[in-house]
């Protein structure tokens, strides 16, 4: 049998799968970094253990890596600046091309015979 356990939070039923705030996320975060285990956490925020799991593991995973979460973001951001400015240096190399071919034909009928 599945079920969600529903939590009052600020007058609203709120299902505890996910993070109340962003502050929640961050406090998580600390503890995390902090060296507090994901079963001592919950006692602390007051989600639960499957919460601090589930949204978690990829950033424990690079904690413990030694990367962390904004490096692997700023990772992903620098190879998207670098496709966008390969396609921008490919596009003048073609637009080069073209003036060297133009200036080609352009000498070709302008030249003193």
């Amino acid at each position: 049998m599945c079920g969600l356990i529903f939590l009052s939070f600020g007058g609203e039923d709120v299902a505890d799968y996910d993070f109340k705030t962003l502050e929640d996320r961050q406090k998580i975060e600390k503890l995390w970094e902090g060296g507090r285990t994901p079963k001592e956490i919950p006692e602390t925020t007051g989600v639960s253990v499957h919460v601090v799991y589930a949204k978690s593991q990829k950033e424990m995973a690079a904690a413990q890596y030694g990367i962390s979460h904004k490096k692997q973001l700023q990772q992903e951001e620098l190879k998207q600046s670098a496709k966008e400015l390969q396609a921008i240096v490919n596009t003048i190399e073609t637009q080069a091309v073209n003036v060297q071919s133009f200036l080609k034909i352009v000498r070709k009928y302008t030249a003193p015979t």
